[in-house]
Protein backbone atom coordinates (compact mmCIF):
# COMPACT_ATOMS: atom_id res chain seq x y z
CA UNK A 1 0.00 0.00 0.00
CA UNK A 2 2.47 2.62 1.12
CA UNK A 3 4.51 1.96 -2.03
CA UNK A 4 2.15 3.30 -4.04
CA UNK A 5 2.74 6.17 -5.44
CA UNK A 6 0.11 9.05 -4.81
CA UNK A 7 -1.05 10.91 -8.41
CA UNK A 8 -3.33 14.12 -8.62
CA UNK A 9 -2.47 16.22 -5.26
CA UNK A 10 -0.64 18.58 -6.66
CA UNK A 11 2.45 19.73 -4.77
CA UNK A 12 2.70 22.44 -2.34
CA UNK A 13 3.86 25.75 -3.11
CA UNK A 14 6.54 25.95 -0.25
CA UNK A 15 8.35 22.31 0.49
CA UNK A 16 8.42 21.93 4.54
CA UNK A 17 10.61 19.80 6.42
CA UNK A 18 8.28 17.85 9.13
CA UNK A 19 8.97 15.81 11.65
CA UNK A 20 6.83 13.73 13.05
CA UNK A 21 7.51 12.37 16.84
CA UNK A 22 5.22 9.13 17.04
CA UNK A 23 5.58 8.36 20.54
CA UNK A 24 8.88 8.37 22.38
CA UNK A 25 8.74 4.79 24.34
CA UNK A 26 7.66 3.06 21.23
CA UNK A 27 4.06 2.93 22.15
CA UNK A 28 2.04 1.75 18.79
CA UNK A 29 -1.00 4.40 19.29
CA UNK A 30 -1.78 6.55 16.48
CA UNK A 31 1.11 5.36 14.08
CA UNK A 32 -1.51 4.88 11.38
CA UNK A 33 -2.83 7.89 11.40
CA UNK A 34 0.45 9.38 11.15
CA UNK A 35 1.67 6.95 8.61
CA UNK A 36 -1.13 7.93 6.81
CA UNK A 37 -0.85 11.73 6.30
CA UNK A 38 3.03 11.75 5.94
CA UNK A 39 2.22 9.54 2.99
CA UNK A 40 -0.15 12.36 1.98
CA UNK A 41 2.46 14.65 2.89
CA UNK A 42 5.37 13.34 0.95
CA UNK A 43 3.15 13.11 -2.43
CA UNK A 44 2.34 16.84 -1.31
CA UNK A 45 6.57 17.21 -1.64
CA UNK A 46 7.23 17.65 2.07
CA UNK A 47 10.43 16.25 3.48
CA UNK A 48 8.99 13.83 5.96
CA UNK A 49 11.31 12.13 8.79
CA UNK A 50 9.56 9.95 11.56
CA UNK A 51 12.16 10.59 15.01
CA UNK A 52 11.43 7.03 17.07
CA UNK A 53 13.47 5.82 19.72
CA UNK A 54 16.08 3.18 19.52
CA UNK A 55 16.87 2.96 23.36
CA UNK A 56 14.62 1.84 26.33
CA UNK A 57 13.93 4.89 28.28
CA UNK A 58 13.81 5.28 32.14
CA UNK A 59 10.10 5.09 32.15
CA UNK A 60 6.92 5.96 29.16
CA UNK A 61 3.56 4.60 28.32
CA UNK A 62 4.81 1.62 26.88
CA UNK A 63 4.30 -0.22 30.62
CA UNK A 64 2.81 0.75 33.68
CA UNK A 65 3.08 -0.83 36.97
CA UNK A 66 1.14 -4.28 36.20
CA UNK A 67 4.31 -4.81 33.61
CA UNK A 68 6.72 -2.85 34.38
CA UNK A 69 9.00 -6.19 35.32
CA UNK A 70 8.41 -6.93 31.55
CA UNK A 71 8.96 -3.37 30.02
CA UNK A 72 12.33 -4.11 28.43
CA UNK A 73 10.99 -6.95 26.60
CA UNK A 74 7.81 -5.00 25.64
CA UNK A 75 9.86 -1.79 24.64
CA UNK A 76 12.32 -4.01 22.53
CA UNK A 77 9.52 -5.18 20.34
CA UNK A 78 7.79 -2.36 19.94
CA UNK A 79 10.72 -0.77 18.90
CA UNK A 80 11.65 -2.60 16.42
CA UNK A 81 7.65 -2.34 15.39
CA UNK A 82 8.10 1.10 14.97
CA UNK A 83 11.36 1.39 12.92
CA UNK A 84 10.42 -1.20 10.68
CA UNK A 85 6.96 0.09 10.38
CA UNK A 86 8.39 3.27 9.09
CA UNK A 87 11.47 2.20 7.32
CA UNK A 88 9.48 -0.21 5.28
CA UNK A 89 6.90 2.29 4.34
CA UNK A 90 9.70 4.15 2.70
CA UNK A 91 10.40 7.01 4.88
CA UNK A 92 13.25 8.42 6.74
CA UNK A 93 13.59 7.51 10.27
CA UNK A 94 15.91 9.12 12.91
CA UNK A 95 17.34 7.54 16.16
CA UNK A 96 16.67 9.12 19.24
CA UNK A 97 20.85 9.28 20.02
CA UNK A 98 21.03 10.90 16.80
CA UNK A 99 19.80 13.95 18.41
CA UNK A 100 20.76 13.29 22.05
CA UNK A 101 23.59 11.32 22.76
CA UNK A 102 23.83 7.81 24.93
CA UNK A 103 26.55 9.44 26.70
CA UNK A 104 23.79 12.64 27.54
CA UNK A 105 21.10 10.71 28.21
CA UNK A 106 23.05 9.14 30.82
CA UNK A 107 24.77 12.58 32.37
CA UNK A 108 21.27 13.51 32.53
CA UNK A 109 20.97 11.37 35.76
CA UNK A 110 23.11 13.98 37.93
CA UNK A 111 20.22 16.60 37.21
CA UNK A 112 17.50 14.42 39.18
CA UNK A 113 17.13 17.33 41.43
CA UNK A 114 15.43 19.62 38.76
CA UNK A 115 11.73 19.97 39.08
CA UNK A 116 11.14 22.01 36.38
CA UNK A 117 8.84 18.95 34.94
CA UNK A 118 7.39 17.38 37.63
CA UNK A 119 3.58 18.70 36.71
CA UNK A 120 4.63 15.96 33.44
CA UNK A 121 6.37 14.00 36.39
CA UNK A 122 3.32 13.96 38.57
CA UNK A 123 0.66 12.74 35.99
CA UNK A 124 3.60 9.98 34.56
CA UNK A 125 3.24 8.49 37.94
CA UNK A 126 -0.64 8.71 38.19
CA UNK A 127 -0.96 6.81 35.05
CA UNK A 128 1.69 4.20 35.56
CA UNK A 129 0.18 3.71 38.89
CA UNK A 130 -3.14 3.63 37.56
CA UNK A 131 -4.55 5.51 40.67
CA UNK A 132 -5.96 9.11 41.82
CA UNK A 133 -3.68 9.58 44.74
CA UNK A 134 0.22 8.67 44.73
CA UNK A 135 1.35 6.44 47.65
CA UNK A 136 4.36 7.58 48.13
CA UNK A 137 5.26 5.28 50.56
CA UNK A 138 4.96 2.47 47.66
CA UNK A 139 8.39 0.44 47.56
CA UNK A 140 8.83 1.44 44.20
CA UNK A 141 7.35 5.49 44.20
CA UNK A 142 11.53 6.30 44.84
CA UNK A 143 12.70 4.34 41.99
CA UNK A 144 10.11 5.87 39.63
CA UNK A 145 9.67 9.10 40.65
CA UNK A 146 13.74 9.44 39.55
CA UNK A 147 12.89 7.78 36.21
CA UNK A 148 10.28 9.90 35.23
CA UNK A 149 12.38 13.29 36.10
CA UNK A 150 15.07 11.48 34.09
CA UNK A 151 12.69 10.94 31.29
CA UNK A 152 10.91 14.13 31.14
CA UNK A 153 14.65 15.74 31.14
CA UNK A 154 15.60 13.45 27.79
CA UNK A 155 12.50 14.82 26.50
CA UNK A 156 13.33 18.32 27.42
CA UNK A 157 16.62 17.47 25.78
CA UNK A 158 15.41 15.90 22.78
CA UNK A 159 13.30 19.07 22.52
CA UNK A 160 16.28 21.39 22.29
CA UNK A 161 18.06 19.19 19.48
CA UNK A 162 14.92 19.00 17.53
CA UNK A 163 14.49 22.84 17.94
CA UNK A 164 17.80 23.10 16.80
CA UNK A 165 17.41 21.31 12.96
CA UNK A 166 14.86 24.27 12.40
CA UNK A 167 12.35 21.94 11.33
CA UNK A 168 9.18 23.91 9.73
CA UNK A 169 6.57 21.89 11.33
CA UNK A 170 6.88 18.96 14.54
CA UNK A 171 3.81 16.76 14.42
CA UNK A 172 3.26 14.12 17.84
CA UNK A 173 0.94 12.08 19.25
CA UNK A 174 -0.94 13.30 22.04
CA UNK A 175 2.04 15.32 23.73
CA UNK A 176 1.91 14.92 26.97
CA UNK A 177 3.04 12.45 29.90
CA UNK A 178 7.09 12.71 30.33
CA UNK A 179 8.11 11.67 26.87
CA UNK A 180 6.35 14.32 25.10
CA UNK A 181 5.41 16.81 26.90
CA UNK A 182 8.77 18.49 28.04
CA UNK A 183 9.37 18.25 24.18
CA UNK A 184 6.29 20.01 23.32
CA UNK A 185 7.28 22.60 25.42
CA UNK A 186 10.81 22.95 24.43
CA UNK A 187 9.80 23.11 20.79
CA UNK A 188 6.93 25.56 21.59
CA UNK A 189 9.41 27.62 23.23
CA UNK A 190 12.11 27.78 20.65
CA UNK A 191 9.65 29.11 17.91
CA UNK A 192 8.44 25.61 16.21
CA UNK A 193 4.80 25.05 14.89
CA UNK A 194 4.04 21.64 17.36
CA UNK A 195 0.62 20.21 16.08
CA UNK A 196 -0.74 17.06 18.39
CA UNK A 197 -2.77 14.65 17.08
CA UNK A 198 -4.97 12.45 18.99
CA UNK A 199 -8.10 10.08 18.76
CA UNK A 200 -11.43 12.20 19.26
CA UNK A 201 -15.00 10.94 21.10
CA UNK A 202 -16.45 9.93 18.25
CA UNK A 203 -15.65 6.68 16.59
CA UNK A 204 -13.13 7.07 13.02
CA UNK A 205 -12.07 10.84 13.66
CA UNK A 206 -9.09 12.18 15.02
CA UNK A 207 -8.36 15.81 16.63
CA UNK A 208 -5.61 18.41 15.93
CA UNK A 209 -4.21 20.76 18.39
CA UNK A 210 -1.24 23.34 17.31
CA UNK A 211 0.94 24.12 20.64
CA UNK A 212 -1.64 22.39 23.57
CA UNK A 213 -1.84 18.45 24.20
CA UNK A 214 -4.06 16.66 22.95
CA UNK A 215 -5.70 15.65 25.79
CA UNK A 216 -7.30 19.23 25.53
CA UNK A 217 -10.13 19.90 23.70
CA UNK A 218 -8.99 23.36 21.67
CA UNK A 219 -11.74 25.45 19.69
CA UNK A 220 -10.59 28.63 21.85
CA UNK A 221 -10.37 30.81 18.88
CA UNK A 222 -13.00 29.79 16.15
CA UNK A 223 -16.10 29.30 19.18
CA UNK A 224 -15.39 33.26 20.04
CA UNK A 225 -16.31 34.02 15.94
CA UNK A 226 -19.61 31.69 16.39
CA UNK A 227 -20.98 31.93 20.01
CA UNK A 228 -23.20 34.68 19.32
CA UNK A 229 -24.00 32.73 16.22
CA UNK A 230 -27.73 31.16 16.14
CA UNK A 231 -27.54 27.58 14.11
CA UNK A 232 -29.67 27.32 10.84
CA UNK A 233 -31.95 24.53 10.03
CA UNK A 234 -29.18 22.45 8.95
CA UNK A 235 -27.08 22.98 11.56
CA UNK A 236 -29.88 22.37 14.08
CA UNK A 237 -30.77 18.67 12.72
CA UNK A 238 -27.42 17.51 12.50
CA UNK A 239 -26.24 18.52 15.72
CA UNK A 240 -29.28 16.89 17.33
CA UNK A 241 -28.85 13.76 15.75
CA UNK A 242 -25.47 13.59 16.69
CA UNK A 243 -26.68 13.87 20.32
CA UNK A 244 -29.45 12.27 20.26
CA UNK A 245 -26.64 9.14 19.31
CA UNK A 246 -24.68 10.06 22.45
CA UNK A 247 -27.50 8.57 24.73
CA UNK A 248 -26.66 5.27 23.37
CA UNK A 249 -23.36 5.70 22.21
CA UNK A 250 -24.19 4.57 18.39
CA UNK A 251 -21.03 6.69 16.71
CA UNK A 252 -18.76 7.03 19.48
CA UNK A 253 -15.82 5.29 20.51
CA UNK A 254 -16.58 3.58 23.38
CA UNK A 255 -19.49 2.96 25.01
CA UNK A 256 -20.09 3.54 28.85
CA UNK A 257 -24.32 3.03 29.17
CA UNK A 258 -24.88 -0.43 28.63
CA UNK A 259 -28.46 -0.53 30.55
CA UNK A 260 -31.70 1.10 29.59
CA UNK A 261 -32.90 4.72 30.25
CA UNK A 262 -35.62 4.41 32.71
CA UNK A 263 -38.05 7.00 33.87
CA UNK A 264 -37.44 9.60 37.28
CA UNK A 265 -39.63 7.57 39.24
CA UNK A 266 -37.94 4.21 38.55
CA UNK A 267 -34.29 5.56 39.20
CA UNK A 268 -35.52 7.29 42.49
CA UNK A 269 -36.98 4.16 43.39
CA UNK A 270 -34.18 1.79 42.37
CA UNK A 271 -31.44 4.56 43.93
CA UNK A 272 -33.61 4.61 47.24
CA UNK A 273 -33.86 8.22 47.26
CA UNK A 274 -36.80 10.46 48.45
CA UNK A 275 -38.15 12.44 44.68
CA UNK A 276 -39.39 15.31 46.79
CA UNK A 277 -36.12 16.27 48.04
CA UNK A 278 -33.21 18.29 45.64
CA UNK A 279 -30.89 16.17 44.36
CA UNK A 280 -27.33 16.46 43.16
CA UNK A 281 -25.65 14.45 41.21
CA UNK A 282 -21.65 14.52 40.70
CA UNK A 283 -20.06 12.65 37.70
CA UNK A 284 -16.28 11.63 38.38
CA UNK A 285 -14.00 10.67 36.25
CA UNK A 286 -11.14 7.69 36.09
CA UNK A 287 -8.99 9.31 38.29
CA UNK A 288 -5.50 8.75 36.23
CA UNK A 289 -6.46 9.80 33.00
CA UNK A 290 -4.64 12.66 31.12
CA UNK A 291 -8.06 14.29 30.19
CA UNK A 292 -8.88 14.81 34.23
CA UNK A 293 -5.16 14.60 36.27
CA UNK A 294 -4.09 17.79 37.22
CA UNK A 295 -7.11 20.05 36.65
CA UNK A 296 -8.09 21.31 39.76
CA UNK A 297 -8.75 25.05 40.91
CA UNK A 298 -11.09 24.84 44.19
CA UNK A 299 -9.49 21.35 45.20
CA UNK A 300 -6.44 19.82 45.86
CA UNK A 301 -7.70 16.82 43.44
CA UNK A 302 -10.79 14.80 42.37
CA UNK A 303 -10.72 12.88 45.22
CA UNK A 304 -10.91 15.55 47.83
CA UNK A 305 -13.40 17.31 46.12
CA UNK A 306 -15.43 14.11 45.91
CA UNK A 307 -15.14 13.22 49.68
CA UNK A 308 -15.48 16.90 51.10
CA UNK A 309 -18.62 17.01 49.46
CA UNK A 310 -19.68 13.91 50.33
CA UNK A 311 -18.93 15.17 53.83
CA UNK A 312 -21.02 17.96 53.72
CA UNK A 313 -24.18 16.34 52.49
CA UNK A 314 -24.16 14.44 56.10
CA UNK A 315 -25.07 17.73 57.43
CA UNK A 316 -27.57 18.50 54.87
CA UNK A 317 -30.83 15.79 55.11
CA UNK A 318 -32.69 17.90 53.31
CA UNK A 319 -30.80 17.23 50.14
CA UNK A 320 -29.55 14.26 48.81
CA UNK A 321 -26.32 13.33 46.30
CA UNK A 322 -25.37 10.71 43.75
CA UNK A 323 -21.86 9.84 42.99
CA UNK A 324 -21.62 8.60 39.74
CA UNK A 325 -18.28 6.76 39.31
CA UNK A 326 -17.26 7.11 35.48
CA UNK A 327 -17.91 3.75 33.67
CA UNK A 328 -14.88 3.98 32.09
CA UNK A 329 -13.42 2.30 35.41
CA UNK A 330 -14.22 -1.02 34.36
CA UNK A 331 -13.04 -0.75 30.61
CA UNK A 332 -9.63 0.93 30.45
CA UNK A 333 -9.11 -0.07 34.65
CA UNK A 334 -7.88 1.31 37.90
CA UNK A 335 -5.86 0.53 40.69
CA UNK A 336 -7.66 2.65 42.97
CA UNK A 337 -11.60 2.45 42.29
CA UNK A 338 -13.37 5.92 43.48
CA UNK A 339 -15.71 4.13 45.38
CA UNK A 340 -13.76 2.13 47.26
CA UNK A 341 -11.39 5.44 48.00
CA UNK A 342 -14.34 7.29 49.14
CA UNK A 343 -15.82 4.24 51.49
CA UNK A 344 -12.03 3.76 52.86
CA UNK A 345 -11.74 7.53 53.68
CA UNK A 346 -14.52 7.65 55.47
CA UNK A 347 -14.57 4.62 57.17
CA UNK A 348 -17.90 3.37 55.48
CA UNK A 349 -19.57 5.81 57.21
CA UNK A 350 -21.70 6.92 54.41
CA UNK A 351 -24.30 9.38 55.13
CA UNK A 352 -28.24 8.02 53.97
CA UNK A 353 -29.01 11.05 51.98
CA UNK A 354 -25.59 9.95 49.86
CA UNK A 355 -25.85 7.25 47.10
CA UNK A 356 -22.48 6.25 45.77
CA UNK A 357 -22.67 4.21 42.28
CA UNK A 358 -19.82 1.35 41.46
CA UNK A 359 -18.85 2.37 37.63
CA UNK A 360 -20.59 -1.21 36.76
CA UNK A 361 -24.09 0.01 38.69
CA UNK A 362 -26.76 -0.66 35.99
CA UNK A 363 -27.71 3.14 36.00
CA UNK A 364 -28.06 4.50 32.45
CA UNK A 365 -26.20 7.89 33.23
CA UNK A 366 -28.92 9.84 31.31
CA UNK A 367 -31.45 8.28 33.75
CA UNK A 368 -29.29 10.62 36.33
CA UNK A 369 -29.67 13.08 34.73
CA UNK A 370 -33.61 12.85 34.52
CA UNK A 371 -33.72 13.46 38.45
CA UNK A 372 -30.66 15.73 39.08
CA UNK A 373 -31.08 19.43 39.85
CA UNK A 374 -28.13 20.87 40.43
CA UNK A 375 -25.13 18.62 38.84
CA UNK A 376 -21.18 19.10 39.75
CA UNK A 377 -18.34 17.98 37.08
CA UNK A 378 -14.90 17.81 37.25
CA UNK A 379 -13.83 17.54 33.61
CA UNK A 380 -15.99 15.19 32.25
CA UNK A 381 -18.44 15.95 29.17
CA UNK A 382 -21.50 15.30 31.00
CA UNK A 383 -21.31 18.67 31.95
CA UNK A 384 -21.98 19.81 28.25
CA UNK A 385 -24.87 17.42 28.28
CA UNK A 386 -26.25 18.82 31.82
CA UNK A 387 -26.37 21.93 30.13
CA UNK A 388 -28.49 20.51 26.94
CA UNK A 389 -30.81 19.72 29.39
CA UNK A 390 -31.66 22.45 31.15
CA UNK A 391 -30.03 21.29 34.61
CA UNK A 392 -27.12 24.09 35.88
CA UNK A 393 -23.88 22.40 36.54
CA UNK A 394 -20.78 23.38 38.71
CA UNK A 395 -17.29 22.73 37.51
CA UNK A 396 -15.04 22.95 39.75
CA UNK A 397 -12.07 22.34 37.59
CA UNK A 398 -10.39 23.67 34.62
CA UNK A 399 -12.02 21.71 31.44
CA UNK A 400 -12.55 23.38 27.82
CA UNK A 401 -16.08 23.79 28.26
CA UNK A 402 -15.48 25.85 31.50
CA UNK A 403 -16.63 29.51 30.82
CA UNK A 404 -18.50 29.33 27.68
CA UNK A 405 -21.46 30.57 29.01
CA UNK A 406 -23.49 27.63 29.54
CA UNK A 407 -21.98 26.64 33.21
CA UNK A 408 -21.64 27.95 36.77
CA UNK A 409 -17.83 27.94 37.07
CA UNK A 410 -16.73 28.20 40.77
CA UNK A 411 -12.74 28.89 42.10
CA UNK A 412 -12.84 29.11 45.48
CA UNK A 413 -13.80 25.51 48.18
CA UNK A 414 -16.33 28.29 49.71
CA UNK A 415 -17.64 29.54 46.24
CA UNK A 416 -18.48 26.00 45.52
CA UNK A 417 -20.07 25.16 48.99
CA UNK A 418 -21.92 28.43 49.43
CA UNK A 419 -23.78 27.25 45.93
CA UNK A 420 -24.32 24.33 46.91
CA UNK A 421 -26.51 25.76 50.07
CA UNK A 422 -28.91 27.46 47.25
CA UNK A 423 -32.18 26.01 46.61
CA UNK A 424 -32.48 27.65 43.66
CA UNK A 425 -29.75 29.35 41.22
CA UNK A 426 -31.68 32.51 40.35
CA UNK A 427 -28.63 33.63 37.64
CA UNK A 428 -29.12 30.38 35.91
CA UNK A 429 -31.14 30.64 32.53
CA UNK A 430 -32.34 27.06 30.88
CA UNK A 431 -33.12 28.15 27.88
CA UNK A 432 -30.41 30.29 27.62
CA UNK A 433 -27.82 27.47 28.27
CA UNK A 434 -29.60 24.90 26.58
CA UNK A 435 -28.40 27.03 23.21
CA UNK A 436 -25.18 27.87 24.04
CA UNK A 437 -24.39 24.36 24.55
CA UNK A 438 -25.75 22.99 21.56
CA UNK A 439 -23.51 25.88 19.61
CA UNK A 440 -20.37 24.57 21.77
CA UNK A 441 -21.65 20.69 20.54
CA UNK A 442 -21.96 21.50 17.30
CA UNK A 443 -18.70 23.18 16.73
CA UNK A 444 -16.96 20.98 19.13
CA UNK A 445 -18.19 17.67 17.63
CA UNK A 446 -19.03 18.25 14.39
CA UNK A 447 -16.69 21.18 13.16
CA UNK A 448 -13.78 19.65 15.51
CA UNK A 449 -13.33 15.76 15.43
CA UNK A 450 -12.38 15.40 12.04
CA UNK A 451 -13.46 11.94 10.84
CA UNK A 452 -11.42 9.62 8.75
CA UNK A 453 -13.99 6.81 7.45
CA UNK A 454 -10.95 4.79 6.13
CA UNK A 455 -9.91 3.37 9.56
CA UNK A 456 -12.07 0.54 11.91
CA UNK A 457 -14.03 2.61 14.12
CA UNK A 458 -12.44 1.20 17.72
CA UNK A 459 -8.74 0.62 16.19
CA UNK A 460 -6.25 2.88 15.15
CA UNK A 461 -2.98 1.44 17.13
CA UNK A 462 -2.53 -1.75 14.37
CA UNK A 463 -1.52 -2.54 11.02
CA UNK A 464 -5.26 -3.72 10.70
CA UNK A 465 -6.54 -0.57 11.47
CA UNK A 466 -7.54 -0.06 7.70
CA UNK A 467 -10.71 -0.42 6.42
CA UNK A 468 -9.84 0.02 3.39
CA UNK A 469 -5.85 0.19 1.29
CA UNK A 470 -7.27 2.00 -1.38
CA UNK A 471 -5.81 5.42 -1.84
CA UNK A 472 -8.30 7.13 -4.50
CA UNK A 473 -10.90 6.19 -1.51
CA UNK A 474 -8.61 7.51 1.51
CA UNK A 475 -7.94 10.41 -0.43
CA UNK A 476 -11.71 11.25 -1.38
CA UNK A 477 -12.05 11.82 2.63
CA UNK A 478 -13.68 15.27 3.08
CA UNK A 479 -11.45 15.77 6.43
CA UNK A 480 -8.21 15.34 4.08
CA UNK A 481 -8.15 18.98 2.76
CA UNK A 482 -8.83 20.47 5.65
CA UNK A 483 -5.98 18.57 7.46
CA UNK A 484 -3.36 19.01 5.04
CA UNK A 485 -4.66 22.57 4.34
CA UNK A 486 -3.90 23.03 8.59
CA UNK A 487 -0.61 21.52 8.19
CA UNK A 488 0.62 23.32 5.07
CA UNK A 489 -0.44 26.62 6.50
CA UNK A 490 -0.90 26.49 9.61
CA UNK A 491 -4.58 26.93 10.22
CA UNK A 492 -6.83 25.79 12.75
CA UNK A 493 -8.36 21.76 11.84
CA UNK A 494 -12.15 23.28 12.25
CA UNK A 495 -14.29 21.77 9.22
CA UNK A 496 -16.26 24.65 6.91
CA UNK A 497 -19.72 24.33 7.90
CA UNK A 498 -20.52 23.22 4.28
CA UNK A 499 -17.96 20.10 4.73
CA UNK A 500 -19.90 19.30 7.59
CA UNK A 501 -23.11 19.03 5.69
CA UNK A 502 -21.84 17.04 3.48
CA UNK A 503 -20.26 14.64 5.27
CA UNK A 504 -23.76 14.16 7.63
CA UNK A 505 -25.47 14.85 4.51
CA UNK A 506 -27.02 11.13 5.19
CA UNK A 507 -28.12 11.62 8.94
CA UNK A 508 -29.59 14.75 7.28
CA UNK A 509 -31.47 13.65 4.97
CA UNK A 510 -32.55 10.11 6.93
CA UNK A 511 -33.59 12.02 10.50
CA UNK A 512 -34.90 15.17 9.51
CA UNK A 513 -37.82 16.45 6.83
CA UNK A 514 -36.44 19.62 6.40
CA UNK A 515 -38.61 21.17 3.26
CA UNK A 516 -37.48 21.95 0.27
CA UNK A 517 -35.69 25.26 0.73
CA UNK A 518 -33.67 23.68 3.42
CA UNK A 519 -32.78 21.12 0.84
CA UNK A 520 -32.48 23.50 -1.53
CA UNK A 521 -29.72 25.48 0.49
CA UNK A 522 -27.41 22.46 1.56
CA UNK A 523 -27.38 22.11 -2.49
CA UNK A 524 -26.43 25.65 -3.51
CA UNK A 525 -23.81 25.84 -0.44
CA UNK A 526 -22.29 23.00 -1.55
Amino acid sequence: MFKEDLVGLGKANSPLDIVFVPYLGCFLGNNIVQITLGKILQARGHNVKYLVCDIELPICETTDINSHNNRSEICAYQARHMRAFFQKAGFQVINLTELVSIERIEGLKQQLNDDTWDVFVESKLIRYFKVGLLDRSHPMFGELFDRARHAALISAEMGKALAALRPDRVIMSHGTYTTRGPARITLNEAGIKVLTISRAKMAESQKFNWKTAGDWWDVEKEWKSVCEVPLNHQQEALIDDYLQSRRNHKRDIVVFNKTAEEDRAKTFAKLGLDNSKRTYTLFTNVLWDAASAQREIAFKNPVEWTIETVKWFRHRPDKQLVVRTHPAETIIGTNQPLADLIKNKLDDNIPENVVILDPDAPINSWSLLKITDLGLVHTSTVGIELALEGIPCVCVSKTHYREKGFTLDINSRQEYFDLLELDEISDFDAATAKMVAKRYSYLLFLRYQLPMPFYHPRSHIGIYSFKSTDWKEILSSHAIPTIVKGIEEGDEFILPDEVVYEIYRHHLNKKVDHGPDAERAITTTL
